[in-house]
């Protein structure tokens, strides 16, 4: 018996680095298993199993080379296109609050208050008028 793999799980796996493939499997199993065990013979069944019940831990995308036509199935590493997109939107968050602290004198509180449509517009009238000064 296995419980489904967490995100924390696959962010301590991803951290631990084993020296071998089969050492990351035996960790990965160990962490899963909840009763009884996994034979060596039963390892790739298992891991079938689990890409199966959850296919967005092991997201891949099928494609065609355009240069050689080859089939190709590509690994997405969805986690880490969330989180830069995450980190891509703090950023960008930040530099929407200096434009409206720096024109307006708003708090981040009074900025982030606001809709996102609402914010875009006050931001085109921003640039508008770094335009008619330019």
């Amino acid at each position: 018996v296995l419980r489904p793999a967490t995100g924390e799980d696959l962010r301590r796996w991803r951290a631990a680095k084993p020296d071998t493939r089969d050492d990351a499997v035996r960790a990965m199993l160990a962490a899963l298993v909840v009763e009884g065990e996994v034979r060596t013979d039963e390892q790739a069944a298992v891991s079938d199993a689990i890409a199966a019940l959850d296919p967005l831990v092991d997201f891949t995308v099928a494609c065609r080379c355009p240069g050689c036509g080859a089939d190709n199935e590509i690994a997405v590493d969805l986690e880490g296109l969330a989180l830069a997109r995450l980190a891509r939107r703090q950023r960008e968050l930040v530099q929407e609050v200096h434009r409206f602290a720096t024109c307006y004198g708003w708090t981040e509180r009074d900025v982030l208050a606001l809709p996102p449509a609402r914010r875009a517009r006050y931001l085109a009238l921003i640039d508008a008028d770094a335009g008619v000064l330019s």
